[in-house]
């Protein structure tokens, strides 16, 4: 997980492309790009920035299956052992 700082999500820009995992989008604030994992779960906002587009999608992923929801990125459910 990336330490935001004083970054501040108000004043983020878009980075001006698309993120290829849902979800997930890219942003800059002062030149430096971010990755910003944002999912609307029970009606709360969960929004963090990460360094790589992977580990945002992951933390989607993550963010969702605490919250018991199917992940849609990266992460995929187990199949059921016979």
């Amino acid at each position: 997980m990336f330490n935001r700082g004083k970054v501040n999500l108000n004043y983020m820009k878009s980075a001006g492309f698309k993120s290829q995992y849902k979800n997930v989008m890219p942003v800059k604030n002062n030149g430096v790009l971010y990755y910003q994992a944002a999912v609307m779960v029970n009606g709360h906002q969960y929004r963090q920035l990460f360094k790589t587009e992977r580990e945002a999608a992951l933390s989607v992923d993550r963010t969702l299956i605490s919250n018991g929801r199917e992940p849609i990125n990266i992460l995929k459910r187990l199949a059921p052992k016979e």
